[in-house]
């Protein structure tokens, strides 16, 4: 008997079906939803953002193009022709949403050259809902404060990866090995017959692998019998490496079996055939005396094969030998842990947190996935489920390797400690690691500070690392804003226009979330230099960009907010994040982040305890709640009502669960102001 489908399912169920019946309507957008629905624009926003986490053009979007995938992969159709069919009106702009969404461009689907369509297509996909689970490209950065987002580099490294070969220039991108036959350790002839047994069977597992090209055991048997001595036992290192060489096989694998007490043991090594370095070795004993079976073979495979795959994953992605990485042995996890990377750097949040928890569901001891979870999480205002990967890393941590205990300590301290100990936990870190990006989280936790001379050379510091690595790691990288922003924040001026300059060249596509970024800042440094010609121009591409990235009304204002603020054009900012809030009359984030605003010059601080009064009521839990306390209670202090503002933080001090640091240090600021008095 199945289940009855909760009411958010039944609600994305609905939804789903309003949008598959007009899907070859390409005016069928969100308001036509929202009358469809018989729901306010605002309201089904909102309940769709509770339910799945995503904005309604996100969703609509999404449903076109998994039904497009679907047309593609059954139907002699082109790309243009399956763009029509699901309500896209611009083949060239359904080409770039689709492969924004997949990964890879609409034309490859026919010619089926993707192994991973299924898993990227279905990757968050139920039975209920009929699209992926991805959904909206937040808009970013707040100023001082929370003006950097701070982007977690990984830890502790498969170093042996960056060791397997797959010859340079090739066009066989899969990785080449030879598995030699196992040589019988044993003082036992019994135990013979498992020198080609456990060979075969590798052999036959490894080439049902479409990412491994495995040699024949022919070719190695009609090698070996040119030998003088062609017993296995006899096969050494050196002579297996000469083998696999001949062979054209970048690595091979060299086992043996040996009795070990009243088992049997089976030892494996993975070599690399030029260097002869042991990339890899692998032990397994036989449960009881006398047996090798199934599932001590099955093992031995299994370990085997994941190790290759997620060897050629991370060949696959260079970017990753840049990274320490403390990753995990599963290819799939981290297949779906790339897969969130590059959404995670594109600064799509919500489609990043969905490929971690993928991940996590395959290997649920994945730190770094974990980690990933917990920032994304907090960059998308979800603080109650940042919270609770934040402390179930923080209880685990003790069981980790130094690195990643150290780093764990500093993500904990990022939360419920004062700057100098953050930046002290991240000093360590680049002492022990300096393949980390340790000097940008330092510059972000000085900007957090409002102490920007302090960041410059540490986003410096991180740049000429960047440019060290190479081309590939400056896309998408968010120190060129970083350090463009605090460049022209003390007046640097010249540097930042270099910077955004730089940043433009390197970055091929000027249509993403990212580099709407660089465009707003661009046109900030415009308005502050009174260049009102450039500024417009900044600002229409801005909007453009952020349109077409399926912003809201409400994100775009915000963001010409940011720029204006940015620009310390106080009046035109306030105006903006006024605007924003007019579209969105309900949302308590914006009526935070302008009051917010408003606390951080002084201005029209009798409102900001209205605006957080309507906050609180809107809470959408506890942590929020409580959020919104801290800033109405700083912003009466601001005001100059000490004592109304004590009692507020107070009370919120005493119930919050979490002892908040940013809490803590505005109630002893309140505290030490009524002492002074």
């Amino acid at each position: 008997m199945e289940e009855p489908l909760s009411p958010d399912q039944r609600f994305i169920s609905k939804l789903t079906e309003i949008v598959l019946a007009n899907l070859g309507n390409e005016k069928f957008g969100v308001m036509e939803l929202a009358r469809e629905m018989k729901m306010s624009h605002y309201r089904l926003s909102r309940k769709l953002f509770l339910a799945k986490g995503e904005k309604v053009s996100q969703f609509i979007r999404e449903i076109r193009l998994a039904e497009a995938l679907k047309l593609l992969t059954s139907n002699d159709i082109t790309a243009s022709e399956a763009s029509f069919n699901v309500g896209f009106s611009s083949p060239a702009y359904f080409n770039k949403c689709f492969h924004d969404y997949f990964g890879y461009p609409p034309g490859k689907v026919t010619r089926k050259e993707f192994i991973d369509t299924e898993d990227v297509a279905a990757g968050f996909r139920t039975t209920e809902e009929r699209t992926v689970k991805k959904s909206l490209k937040r808009s970013l950065i707040k100023f001082p404060g929370i003006l950097i987002s701070s982007l977690i580099l990984l830890l502790i490294g498969y170093l042996a990866f960056k060791r397997i070969l797959i010859e340079p220039g090739s066009k066989d991108k899969r990785i080449s090995l030879a598995v030699l036959p196992f040589q019988n350790r044993t003082n036992d002839t019994i135990w013979n017959v498992w020198e080609e047994g456990l060979q075969e069977s590798l052999i036959a597992w490894l080439s049902n692998s479409k990412e491994l090209k495995v040699t024949r055991k022919e070719e190695i048997r009609s090698f070996l019998k040119t030998q003088s001595n062609a017993e296995y036992a006899s096969v050494t290192p050196f002579l297996a490496a000469e083998l696999s060489n001949k062979l054209n096989a970048g690595m091979f694998i060299y086992g043996s079996i040996i009795e070990a007490g009243s088992r049997i043991r089976l030892n494996v090594e993975l070599i690399n055939t030029k260097t002869k370095e042991v990339l890899k070795s692998f032990e397994i004993k036989t449960p009881v005396k006398g047996e090798i079976n199934f599932e001590i073979i099955d093992s031995l495979r299994t370990k085997v094969t994941d190790f290759l795959l997620v060897a050629k994953l991370i060949t696959e992605n260079p970017w990753l030998k840049n990274l320490t990485i403390t990753g995990t042995d599963s290819p799939e996890a981290l297949k779906y842990y790339i897969y969130g990377y590059r959404a995670y750097f594109k600064a799509d949040w919500a489609v990043a947190r969905n490929w971690f928890l993928k991940a996590l569901t395959v290997d649920s001891n994945y730190v770094d996935a974990m980690s990933r979870v917990y920032s994304t999480c907090k960059n998308l205002n979800r603080t109650e489920e940042a919270m609770h990967w934040l402390l179930k890393l923080y209880k685990i941590s003790d069981q980790m390797p130094y690195l990643n205990q150290l780093y764990t300590e500093w993500l904990y301290s990022e939360r419920f400690e004062a700057t100098e100990i953050r930046i002290k936990y991240l000093r360590q870190l680049q002492e022990i690691d300096d393949q980390g990006n340790y000097y940008y989280l330092i510059g972000a936790m000085y900007v957090r500070d409002k102490q920007f001379e302090k960041a410059v050379p540490e986003f410096e510091k991180y740049l000429e690392i960047s440019r060290k690595r190479g081309k590939a790691f400056l896309k998408d990288n968010w120190v060129y804003p970083a350090l463009g922003e605090v460049s022209h924040l003390t007046g640097q001026y010249k540097k930042a226009k270099k910077l955004y300059k730089e940043a433009w060249k390197v970055n091929n596509d000027h249509s993403s979330v990212y580099f709407s970024r660089i465009i707003r800042d661009m046109g900030s440094l415009a308005l502050t230099e009174g260049d009102t010609v450039a500024a417009n121009g900044y600002i229409r591409e801005f909007i453009s960009v952020r349109k077409g990235n399926s912003a809201s009304d409400a994100d775009i204002a915000e963001g010409l907010g940011d720029m204006y603020w940015l620009a310390e054009k106080w009046d035109k900012g306030e105006e903006y994040y006024r605007k924003a809030l007019s579209l969105e009359p309900d949302n308590a984030a914006r009526m935070n982040t302008l009051a917010n605003r408003l606390i951080d010059r002084n201005r029209k601080l009798d409102e900001v305890r209205e605006l957080m009064d309507r906050a609180l009521e809107r809470a959408q839990d506890k942590y929020d709640y409580y959020i919104y306390s801290e800033t109405k209670g700083y912003g009466l202090y601001k005001a100059g009502k000490y004592q109304e503002a004590l009692n507020i933080l107070q009370k919120a001090w005493d119930e919050t669960p979490f002892k908040f640091y940013a809490l803590k240090s505005h109630l002893e600021e309140v505290k030490n102001a009524i002492g002074k008095i």
